[in-house]
């Protein structure tokens, strides 16, 4: 659970310092046609984050053969997602997409936090 915490805390101190400074980190990683996108760096390290804390948490699931309840946390999830990107896509294109994938990870994390509260260890 720690490294979880910790994984989380990384990812948003990386998402603030990336969406200061996101215009010199695409200076240096993208061709100058694709600059334009550098401003989803903050974003895409912020759902990268909440993924991978969330997998923290479901790694502790795992190891405790609590496949059930990780089977309907995915169904949840992939639900979700498949709304959430429809949406964002037919309504706000490139911005929805990326919206949607913030918002998936997100409520993955939150899900998943949620359901390690219920579950008395």
């Amino acid at each position: 659970r720690y490294l979880a915490i910790m994984l989380l805390v990384a990812s948003i101190l990386c998402f603030l310092i990336l969406l200061a400074l996101y215009p010199v980190v695409g200076q240096y990683l993208l061709g100058s046609e694709f600059r334009v996108y550098s401003k989803l760096f903050p974003w895409l390290a912020l759902a990268g984050g909440c993924f991978a804390a969330a997998q923290q948490f479901l790694l502790k699931l795992t190891c405790e053969m609590r496949t059930h309840i990780i089977a309907v946390l995915w169904g949840a999830i992939a639900f979700i997602a498949i709304c959430a990107y429809f949406i964002g896509a037919k309504y706000w294109q490139l911005n929805g997409i990326i919206s949607s994938v913030v918002i998936v990870n997100a409520s993955l994390l939150l899900f998943t936090m949620f359901l390690m509260g219920k579950i008395k260890a």
